[in-house]
């Protein structure tokens, strides 16, 4: 995957920035009028608690703003060697400023295919997670239980059915890292896998194979894969459409 660029967001979040910058007229309770306000709501910066910089961060944030568009390995080596701070400290703070809004990270070239989102890690390490741990429950149910797999069958069949298929469906369902928080994300994977593999059982009920252990581990299989197969076509688009929107915001900038 080729370096991730590090540079300015839009013109409407530099302009949230300086707001934030700026002292509070008297007789405004923030400092923000009516047409402000309308544009927080537009570009979602209004909303939340507001990410206060340290020193440091202050620092790589003035540097980023002086200077161009960067290589993120660049940013992280030229803010090290500048603010005498360690890479991971830069590297942490360019992070929380980019959760905030302040800084845009990109990738320069975005995969433009769902197999070439497949082969790049940064990506879809998540997919392979899934698939190898469902793979790995189905090879353990289906091996021997002797005493050495047991404790595996245990673990891996409690990940299986609590967790893997809602996480696939949250996935589909919200393909942003800023959709979610990590904690609401695994939260909703609970409750929706507890919400999926009874429905699983529910339909296999009506069917020739009834609920036992061989359909109940293939059907929770092929929902899982297929609800993370369909999360990585709606993750591919999505990155598509965003690489789309920042390049046609680059080009008006420069016209």
């Amino acid at each position: 995957m080729p370096s991730s660029g590090v540079g300015l967001p839009d013109l409407a979040r530099r302009r949230w920035l300086d707001r934030l910058r700026k002292p509070s007229p008297s007789g405004d309770k923030d400092g923000r009028g009516e047409d402000d306000e309308a544009q927080e709501e537009e570009d979602g910066s209004g909303s939340g608690d507001v990410y206060e910089p340290d020193e440091l961060a202050e620092k790589v944030l003035n540097m980023i703003r002086n200077g161009r568009a960067m290589r993120l390995e660049d940013a992280v080596q030229a803010a090290s060697s500048a603010f005498g701070a360690r890479p991971e400290e830069v590297a942490r703070r360019i992070y929380e400023l980019s959760s905030a809004g302040m800084v845009a990270i990109r990738d320069p070239d975005p995969p433009r295919s769902v197999a070439r989102f497949l082969r790049d890690p940064a990506y879809s390490a998540w997919y392979w997670a899934l698939l190898a741990l469902v793979a790995g429950t189905v090879a353990v149910v289906a091996a021997s239980p002797g005493a050495p797999l047991i404790y595996a069958r245990y673990a891996l069949g409690a990940l299986f059915v609590l967790y893997l298929p809602g996480a696939a469906l949250i996935e589909l369902l919200y393909p942003k890292k800023s959709d979610l928080s990590q904690l609401e994300r695994l939260a909703l994977s609970l409750g929706l896998s507890l919400a999926l593999v009874p429905l699983v059982g529910l339909v296999l009920n009506y069917t020739p194979w009834g609920i036992r252990l061989e359909p109940i581990l293939a059907s929770v299989s092929l929902l899982t894969v297929g609800l993370a197969t369909g999360a990585v076509v709606r993750k591919h688009s999505y990155v598509r459409l965003q690489a789309a929107a920042l390049g046609a915001s680059a080009r008006r900038s420069n016209a």
